[in-house]
């Protein structure tokens, strides 16, 4: 799985009582035998993800939400560390040296490469203009026009990885620095949220928020984007996935085998889905949302990808 996920205590006063998903109603598989699926995302009625096994293994694939069968949109792009949708298309970031961003329709075709460089590539986010990429040998937040053209360097960072986007930021987490971090989208020096994090592994935010997870010591938390201090959230065993809705941050916990949400505000842990009371659940990876339900990756042996209803 790519590198700002993990492959791998609930919340602050305990989990509450199990959604509909918890013992198994709601919950269904729509899809198995990927290997190792990731990075999903929901875009013109398809859930689209990338699978991270071997060789010939590794895919972009899509999948209708009213049902039918997978199609593959890209076959063997090398491993995938970046994905993103727009109404029309998939983008991809590649772990490779060179590092290659490019994009490929939802409705089938040639992908269509956006830039090569001489490094690898980790966390991607499209705007309606410009795709933002991670270089980690550049040490880069990097973007280039959709259309086509030069790349642009955004911010500077040792490490950057998971990229979020608002309307006016990139946001990005340093692991290895435990910072998070962001830039102006049209470039310039970054602002640290937060310093001294315990290898934080996403960024998701909202208008006046960030919200991160932290791999080492299972911590979820808020920061208001005006420079309040971090505020604790939740915590949860081995966190790999964050995804957020108006109301609830969604956590994935990959070796704890559950699907946990907690209030924007605060609040109690509700356990959604646990593979102690549903094996289906499996072991989850990276989150998608919708209005009705929340979906994963399923890593293991089944690479199943799995949909639950919401309380």
């Amino acid at each position: 799985c790519p590198p700002s996920t993990a492959c791998g205590m609930r919340g602050m006063g305990g989990a509450g009582a199990g959604g509909a998903g918890a013992g198994g109603a709601g919950l269904t598989v729509l899809v198995g035998g990927q290997a190792d699926p990731g990075l999903l995302h929901i875009s013109s009625g398809r859930l689209v993800w990338a699978t991270y096994g071997t060789g010939a293994e590794r895919a972009i694939r899509a999948f209708p939400l009213a049902g039918g069968v997978v199609q593959t949109l890209v076959a063997d792009p090398g491993l995938v560390y970046g994905l993103a949708v727009d109404a029309t298309r998939v983008y991809y970031a590649t772990n490779a040296s060179p590092g290659v961003v490019a994009w490929a329709p939802l409705a089938g075709g040639a992908p269509t490469p956006l830039v090569s460089e001489t490094s690898f590539f980790a966390g991607l986010a499209v705007d309606a203009t410009h795709a933002y990429y991670a270089n980690h040998g550049g040490m880069t937040v990097r973007r280039v026009p959709l259309g086509g053209g030069a790349a642009e360097t955004v911010a500077m960072d040792p490490r950057p990885d998971a990229l979020t986007l608002s309307a006016t930021h990139v946001y990005w987490v340093n692991r290895t620095a435990g910072t998070v971090s962001r830039a102006p989208l049209a470039g310039g020096t970054p602002e640290p949220l937060a310093t001294g994090q315990q290898g934080p592994l996403r960024v998701v935010v909202d208008a006046s928020s960030a919200y991160w997870a932290n791999l080492d010591d299972g911590t979820v938390l808020k920061a208001s984007l005006t420079g309040q201090m971090p505020v604790v959230l939740a915590r949860v065993s081995s966190p790999t996935d964050l995804a957020l809705d108006a109301t609830h941050l969604y956590v994935a916990t990959g070796l704890g085998g559950e699907v946990l949400r907690v209030p924007l505000g605060g609040g109690a842990v509700q356990l959604l889905a646990s593979r102690t009371t549903d094996p289906r659940v499996g072991s989850p990876q990276e989150l998608a949302l919708d209005a009705t339900y929340v979906y994963w990756g399923d890593k293991a042996s089944n690479g199943a990808i799995v949909r639950l209803a919401k309380p």
